[in-house]
């Protein structure tokens, strides 16, 4: 019963399953889709669980069936877990094979992670090469670092993975000493056993491994290190020797390299052998030559001599010396046995007796055009160049002699491929074939090249001279003889030609093939002139193409005026294209600009027509010109031939003018003319009509033109009427009609004119030359003897002189012009002196003229007191904007009364008492009453430096040297003193005075004044006159100056001075009375008896009386003080 129950279950879940996913499959395009998903509860013991047999199953919704998939999937994992992997042990095993330790890595990868982790692991290896990986264990990859030399373990998901590598490590040799050195990754326990073909022992070098030597089998030995957790495996050892009583044999090792050079008949080798000790030294080295080798040359740096082979092949090499250090020995051999392209060859080996290793490579390099490979090989193995070699070299390495290599050799075929460019060229008379081709040569070398060109054509050239040495045609087929073997890639041109028949009006255009070559492909061009039209007729085996993407390959090769028309590409050269050949009309279209210069008597006319030349070349152009210019005609252009001029026709008052080329021109061509036209001479302000012809240019298409109108100076022109003409701005005429101050364009040549009105106006002389700047530096003696250095910065744009006017008695002793030399001259109607010029580069460029002078200023020495006179050179010829001039005069000497023209601006101290006296009597008033009262003006005042820079340039200097002028110097001292005058030289006047009676004169009025002030304040009891006195002479010394100031300053310092003292004498006195004062009223004070002691007079006894006081004293009489002088207390 309870079986049928199950069985019922198990129907009922069945049919509800197929319901639900009958629901779920309901159409998709039905509008309203309800999926449902209910559970299926499977009667069951609780105990015994659900009783199934055997292919039996309980059937749930599909959709609960991927919840609970998805649920148990995306179970939460702990937050704290992290994947991880490490290398826990690495075991590495081998054996030495000659040079080279091949070891077998076994890596054990431990890696803690989820099924779905991916984790990457790094093992890196340095001097080792990986010849095999396996990966054992759990799924995981290999690929190489990026940035390094190894290897990256990709693992995905937890396990143990197992890397078993196969490493080859080249050993190092040190003399006798071979060391294993390369990098691993690190592990947590690594190991290293390497067995090695002879009994070693090991060597103690730093880093090295700790390390056990075994030998297990006589003759080897069997090397065990425990690297740890290092990643460098290191290991040292050398042959193990048995020592002997008196001189250890010599044992040693030698490695061979062996290079063979084999040609299509010939055949050599050198031998180098490379000797290392493992005990003892040598005086001689030996070694047999095989049989069929003929020995060349020995050399080495301890080669002393070598014997010829004896009988059995052996030679003998005498070292220099007993040799215990490494060396090597180099032999060149040649085999002298008949060969020929296709026999075998036996390389053979090359014995050294008494050597306990041999070991080596033998490399084969074949000559170009030879290809070698092994047929037969014992005890040699085929490895890797790893030097530089030739290409199809062969290198074969063996471990011990005895080994046999026999090489096949075989001549290779040259294989040859072009890419040509063939540029058809057409004109009237030819059709030329230009062709550059690029030839690359595989293989063997070739000597010549053959081409196959079309029908007609015969060869002109082929180039380059450099690589081409002679050609031969024969029918369709030229053959280019090549300078020498080619190898390498090159360019070879060709020049075909044919001539064209007038009717010739088709073209056939077939590729110049390269014979023979393996792949011929290239463009195929027709150029024509513009003049000729070419069209397409038909095609076989040709590719359009746009001949714009040829024309950087193509400009060598058209000629000029020749542009391409049509271009193709073709892969095979079975093809062809057929072309019709036209020729186009001539059309021209021109430009013309004409320009009239108007002076007051002529009209100059300077025209030019750019001429535009389509389609067809042509060599002839006619213009219509006044008749007026007559044949005074001057034409400008290229290739003009002749010029004829013949009468207008049915227009009357021009003339026609044909203008011949020697050729024909295309495109672009400017034909230039230029007449003149007088005028009637009017008189000035009066208005003159003139007329511009008009010029025409015939037989063209189009014509347009500009007309333009240039002026003279005094000339004012006015348009008095145009027709057919369009005012344009000057700035839009074209750049050779940039000077006219009018300017029109015209589309109708037919319907131009232009009439215009000329007045002519007076000129007005203007400035061609200024001096911006004249500066003098005066040296002057007590002799009254001056000398003067004058530099002048002219401005010069047409004077020819710099004419000078000099003061009398003054005379130049040299002069220089940009620092050349030159020689003054003087004018003999005034005596001015001429200085020659030259022209300034430039419109506001200055250069400098320098002058060197003498002049006696009077007569005699300078004496006690007297004046200096100074004038300036004065340029007659144009003006000076500035003059500068320093004064250098003797120091024992007072100077005052500067006067003249010119303004001292360095020497001397203005008066300050002017301005001080107008701001107290103007300007503090007004500023204090306020209103309409206005203050001074006080404007900043801008003053020039007066200072100039006199120091010869180095333009100048080199000048000056370069022309060997003679340097003046000139000490410059004394008292100095700078003066300065704008627009023109001026003068200047100075008083002296000298120094020491100056100041004797001073003295005494000084102490005149300080007498009679001093007296004059004793006579009056407070120094008031004094003190006006002073005050006054203040302000006269203030206001005056010159020799009179001087007197003035003297007088004011002795008044001062006394009015100081005669305070003095007011104050001691006012201090003597104030004492006397207080000395009586202190006994007026003691004779007073005091308040408590006082009785009135009618209660005093008569004993008590006292004493009648003492008569008083007279004071001094005081004479009364004067009222003060305001204006003295102000």
């Amino acid at each position: 019963m309870r079986l049928i129950c199950g069985f019922s279950s198990v129907i009922l879940a069945i049919i509800l399953s197929a319901v639900s996913a009958e629901t779920q499959a309901a159409p998709a395009g039905s509008t309203t889709s309800t999926t449902t998903s209910s559970f299926v509860f499977v009667p069951y013991d609780k105990i015994k669980g659900p009783e199934l047999g055997a292919g039996q199953s309980v059937m749930v919704p599909y959709a609960e069936f991927l919840r609970l998939k998805n649920t148990a999937q995306e179970q939460p994992e702990g937050p704290d877990f992290k994947p991880g992997a490490s290398l826990a042990q690495a075991s590495y095993s081998g054996s030495v094979d000659g040079n080279v330790a091949v070891l077998d890595a076994e890596l054990a990868v431990e890696v803690l992670a989820r099924p779905r982790d991916v984790l990457e692991l790094r093992l890196p290896f340095a001097g080792a090469s990986a010849d095999r990986v396996v990966i054992e264990g759990a799924p995981a990859t290999v690929r190489p670092i990026a940035d390094g030399s190894g290897l990256e373990l990709v693992a995905q998901g937890g396990g143990r993975r197992v890397v078993k590598m196969r490493l080859a490590v080249p050993l190092q040799t040190d003399g006798a000493v071979r060391k294993l050195d390369f990098r691993v990754p690190r592990a947590a326990a690594s190991n290293l056993k390497l067995r090695v073909p002879e009994e070693v022992v090991l060597e103690t070098v730093s880093d090295a491994l700790p390390a056990t030597v075994a030998n297990p089998v006589a003759g080897q030995s069997e090397i065990t290190a425990a690297a740890g957790a290092s990643d460098r495996m290191m290991l040292a050892y050398r042959l193990k020797m048995e020592p002997q009583a008196a001189a250890a044999e010599a044992r040693y090792m030698v490695a061979e390299q062996v290079l063979v050079k084999l040609g299509a008949r010939t055949a050599s080798a050198s031998v180098k052998m490379a000797v290392t000790f493992a005990a003892g030294n040598l005086k001689n080295f030996s070694f047999d030559l095989p049989k069929g080798a003929q020995l060349l040359g020995v050399s080495g740096s301890f080669v002393k001599d070598w014997s010829a082979p004896d009988p059995q092949g052996r030679v003998v090499v005498a070292l220099i010396r007993e040799v215990s250090q490494p060396f090597e020995v180099s032999a060149d051999i040649k085999f002298d046995q008949p060969t020929t392209p296709t026999q075998k060859l036996t390389i053979p080996e090359f014995r050294v007796p008494g050597a306990v290793r041999e070991a080596g490579t033998v490399t084969v390099t074949p000559e170009d055009g030879v290809s070698v490979w092994p047929e037969e090989t014992a005890g040699v193995e085929s490895v890797s160049a790893t030097g530089p070699v030739g290409a199809g070299a062969r290198v074969f390495r063996f471990d011990q002699p005895g080994w046999k290599l026999v090489i096949s050799r075989k001549p290779v075929q040259a294989r040859v491929r072009a890419d040509s460019i063939v540029a058809y060229e057409v004109t009237e008379q030819f059709v030329r074939i230009r062709v550059s081709s690029h030839v690359t040569v595989s293989g063997r070398g070739i000597f010549d090249l053959s081409y196959d060109v079309p029908e007609g054509f015969e060869i002109r050239e082929a180039g380059p001279p450099e690589l081409v040495a002679g050609w031969r045609a024969s029918g369709r087929r030229v053959e280019v003889t090549l300078r020498g073997e080619q190898r390498e890639a090159f360019d070879l041109d060709l020049r075909l030609q044919r001539d064209r028949k007038p009717g010739d009006l088709k073209l056939r255009l077939e590729p110049v093939s390269v014979a023979g070559a393996e792949e011929d492909t290239g463009a195929l061009v027709l150029a024509t002139p513009v003049a000729l039209r070419a069209t397409e007729i038909a095609s076989s085996n040709l590719q359009p193409t746009d001949v714009r993407s040829l024309m950087e390959k193509l400009k060598p090769l058209l000629s000029q005026e020749i542009v391409p028309a049509l271009g193709y590409r073709y892969f095979i050269p079975a093809s062809f294209a057929e072309v019709s050949i036209e020729r186009q009309r001539t059309r021209i279209t021109c430009e013309t600009s004409v320009l009239a210069n108007i002076t007051p008597s002529l009209m100059k006319i300077d025209a030019g027509v750019n001429y535009n030349v389509e389609f067809s070349a042509t060599d002839e152009f006619q213009l219509l010109l006044p008749a007026t210019a007559g044949e005074d005609v001057r034409f400008t252009g290229g290739d003009i031939k002749e010029k004829v001029p013949s009468p207008g026709g049915a227009t009357e008052g021009v003339t026609t003018w044909t203008v011949r080329l020697q050729r024909k021109v295309l495109g672009p061509y400017r034909l230039g003319f230029a007449f003149d036209l007088p005028l009637t001479g009017t008189e000035s302000g009066k208005p003159v009509r003139v007329t511009v012809p008009a010029i025409r240019a015939l037989n063209v298409a189009r014509e347009m033109g500009f007309v333009a109108v240039s002026r003279g100076e005094n000339l004012e022109v006015t348009v008095a009427k145009s027709e057919g003409l369009e005012a344009r701005d000057v700035k839009e005429l074209p750049g050779n009609l940039a000077s006219a101050s009018l300017g029109f364009r015209y589309f109708e040549p037919e319907k131009q004119l232009l009439e215009l009105d000329l007045v002519r106006h007076e000129l007005e002389t203007v400035l061609g030359a200024l001096v911006r700047r004249m500066h003098i530096d005066t040296v002057v003696n007590d002799q009254r003897e001056a000398v003067h250095e004058a530099l002048f910065e002219v401005q010069n744009n047409r004077e020819q002189y710099l004419v000078l006017k000099l003061p009398e008695g003054m005379e130049i002793w040299s002069a220089f012009v940009r620092g050349v030399p030159v020689r003054p001259a003087t004018r003999d109607q005034d005596g001015a002196r001429l200085i020659e010029l030259t022209k300034s580069e430039s419109r506001d460029d200055a250069f400098r003229v320098r002058l060197v002078m003498r002049e006696t200023l009077g007569k005699g020495a300078m004496g006690m007191r007297g004046g200096l006179k100074f004038e300036s050179p004065e340029p007659l010829n144009m003006p000076v904007l500035r003059a500068t001039r320093k004064l250098y005069l003797p120091t024992n000497y007072q100077y005052s009364d500067f006067g003249g023209t010119m303004r001292l601006v360095a020497g001397g101290s203005p008066p300050w008492i002017e301005p001080a006296a107008d701001k107290l009597l103007a300007d503090i008033p007004a500023a204090i009453a306020g209103g309409v009262a206005q203050q001074s003006l006080n404007p900043p005042e801008a003053r020039a430096d007066a200072e100039y820079n006199t120091v010869e340039t180095e333009a100048e200097k080199a000048a000056r040297l370069q022309n060997a002028g003679i340097e003046v110097p000139i000490v410059k001292q004394g008292l100095q003193f700078q003066f300065s005058r704008l627009s023109g030289t001026g003068d200047i006047t100075i008083d002296y005075w000298k120094q020491k009676p100056m100041v004797i004169l001073q003295g005494i009025i000084a102490l005149l004044l300080f007498v009679v002030t001093l007296l004059w304040a004793r006579r009056g009891r407070f120094p008031l006159r004094a003190l006006g006195v002073t005050l006054v002479l203040f302000i006269v010394a203030s206001l005056t100056d010159g020799f009179a100031g001087r007197l003035c300053a003297a007088a004011f310092a002795g008044a001062g001075a006394a009015l100081a003292v005669s305070i003095i004498l007011y104050l001691a006195a006012r201090a003597r009375l104030a004492r006397q004062e207080a000395a009586r009223m202190r006994a007026e004070l003691a004779a007073t008896p005091p308040f408590d002691q006082w009785t009135p007079p009618s209660q005093t006894p008569p004993e008590a009386t006292p004493p009648p006081p003492p008569p008083p004293v007279a004071p001094p009489p005081i004479t009364p003080e004067p009222p003060a002088d305001p204006t003295a207390k102000a």
